[in-house]
């Protein structure tokens, strides 16, 4: 039998050592790149079951393509639902892409999804994950709350999963509304430290010091999970280093509750207080802010494979606004054309020559519907993976 590298591996060195990881699989290894050719039988199954070699004939590409369809295909297990309860905001975030407007979702609309929902999990639907949206979803409080109870009820009643998440400012969440939900999931975000953070929140009443506050309030007050988000621009990025300081400072902070995820400001409405990031320079930054954490002594991750593109995409999620209205995803504006709820179309995924000879198409199997036509498509890790990964080992 014949075999060749994957196309997936990254070669690196590390501390006078030779590594391979391989995008596709996840494995890594310490290794040579001729190692494969002197490998004993038992030494080449090993490579081969890592996907670090392949045979001869595989076109990785191919099989790739081909095993994602085929999880496309799979009937729905776990249903994601964006919940935009409002498009209405207390804030004036000066990177805000939502155009905000006073639009509920109403008694009827919630009555109608409840009905929905009965209808999801009394067939195949395993679980749901919802996820409460705005605007700031905590101006609609009393249906989320109703909506809340009413979905918890239906779970039970079909013996089903139902998690709650919710991405807020944070301004009107309180200990009531904690105890009453029990989020599986809070998304707070941080615009830097609190010179940059309350310059582009623009809201001096719940302020940098207030979110931390808010915080140690969650963590102390409530079982739920911590996404912290921080927000990057040319402006901020060396800010964070801070602000990892004050968050860990926080007397109740709890590293196995709390993750933080980074994100690309974009500068929608050309506001000249931010500088937004090339793809590349947010790469750059990206790594920084993971520098910032590892010297804080908190976990880095190896990258992880996707087993499917982002939900919404192939319909296996969907996102609600007021009025019922369904929108393409949580991170556009735009308002789908499909008029069934859950649509059974599941598009496949098709790829630009691009994106087939990329190592790290493995993670993001291809760009995003709605950024695709930007400056956002590729991903950090297209840019930064060597060093990723040295950062992982060290």
């Amino acid at each position: 039998m014949k075999y060749k590298n994957s196309i997936f591996n990254e070669y690196f060195n590390y501390s006078g050592k030779n590594y391979v990881f391989n995008t596709s699989s996840g494995s890594l290894i310490q290794m040579d790149r001729d190692y494969p050719l002197r490998a004993t039988k038992e030494e080449l199954a090993v490579l081969l079951d890592n996907g670090v070699i392949v045979r001869d004939t595989t076109d990785e590409v191919f099989e790739l393509i081909e095993k994602v369809n085929r999880k496309i295909d799979a009937p729905i297990k776990t249903l994601y639902i964006t919940v935009v309860l409002t498009n209405n905001c207390n804030f004036g975030c000066v990177y805000c892409y939502q155009n905000h407007c006073h639009k509920d979702f109403s008694v009827e609309d919630a009555t109608r999804l409840t009905a929905q929902v009965d209808e999801w999990l009394g067939g195949d639907i395993e679980s749901i994950v919802v996820n409460y949206f705005g605007g700031e979803p905590l101006m609609n409080s009393d249906i989320l709350i109703n909506l809340d109870s009413s979905i918890k009820s239906i779970a039970r009643k079909y013996s089903k999963g139902y998690q709650s998440n919710i991405s807020t400012n944070g301004s009107m969440l309180s200990v009531d509304i904690l105890q009453k939900v029990q989020f599986n999931l809070i998304r707070l975000t941080f615009d830097g430290n609190a010179l940059w953070h309350n310059r582009f929140r623009k809201m001096p009443a719940f302020s940098y010091a207030n979110q931390l506050d808010l915080l140690d309030c969650i963590l102390k007050n409530s079982n739920s999970k911590v996404e912290v988000r921080f927000n990057v621009c040319k402006e901020n990025t060396k800010s964070f280093d801070n602000v990892f300081d004050d968050i860990l400072g926080i007397s109740s902070f709890d590293a196995s509750r709390v993750k933080f995820e980074v994100a690309r400001m974009k500068n929608v409405k050309n506001n000249s207080a931010i500088s937004e990031l090339t793809q590349e320079e947010y790469a750059r930054s990206y790594m920084t802010i993971l520098t910032y954490k590892k010297s804080h002594n908190l976990r880095l991750n190896l990258p992880k494979p996707a087993t499917t593109p982002c939900p919404f995409s192939i319909n296996k999620a969907v996102c609600l606004g007021p009025g019922m209205i369904k929108y393409f995803c949580s991170e556009s504006d735009g308002k789908s054309i499909d008029k069934d709820l859950l649509s059974s179309r599941r598009p496949h995924i098709s790829l630009s020559r691009d994106c087939q000879e990329c190592k790290c198409l493995p993670f993001c199997l291809g760009p995003c519907r709605v950024h695709k036509q930007s400056n956002s498509s590729c991903i950090p890790e297209k840019y930064i993976l060597p060093e990723l990964l040295t950062a992982f080992l060290s």
